[in-house]
């Protein structure tokens, strides 16, 4: 069985609450002969969050040719998004099929991957529709003013994407 302990680093200290503290010497002192992995899991700010769910999603489904303002088809992005980058496979019923698995801790991850689909298949240039400065920019500077609703939008009024009618 694996268990899991976390902790938070600060000041190059490892900081383990007393609850862990005393549940990992407990597991050292049954298992003694254990190895123990530490692996590192990247905070991800509102910042990657607003990029995947309102840059990245958003243009999949644009390019796809969809309304990228419906959001019932973005929902439905996003799942796939997640059983395709982030997908583990289980026996439901005797029949295999893949479910999405939460991209908390890893949404940088799935990010690149979708970004990485995005190219392969659409031929994106990352730098000129998906760069974070332009999505910063849109969300600081022109969403509050009510100029370009989404950023798509916004890449259609500065010349990045085609107008679709």
């Amino acid at each position: 069985m694996t268990k899991k302990w976390n902790y938070k680093a600060k000041n190059g200290t490892a900081c383990f609450s007393d609850y862990v503290k005393s549940s990992l010497l407990d597991d050292q002192k049954t298992h003694e002969n254990s190895t123990y992995q530490i692996t590192r899991k990247d905070e991800e700010s509102k910042n990657q969050r607003g990029m995947f769910e309102g840059a990245t999603i958003p243009l999949w489904v644009y390019l796809d040719g969809h309304d990228y303002r419906d959001n019932s088809i973005i929902i439905h992005y996003r799942n796939e998004a997640k059983k395709e980058f982030n997908g583990e496979m289980i026996i439901r019923n005797g029949k295999k099929e893949i479910i999405g698995k939460s991209t908390k801790g890893i949404l940088t991850k799935v990010n690149e991957k979708a970004i990485l689909f995005l190219e392969d298949n659409y031929g994106i240039d990352r730098k000129e529709v998906l760069d974070t400065k332009h999505y910063k920019y849109w969300r600081d500077a022109i969403f509050s003013t009510g100029e370009c609703e989404t950023y798509i939008q916004y890449l259609e009024e500065i010349g990045r994407l085609p107008i679709r009618v």
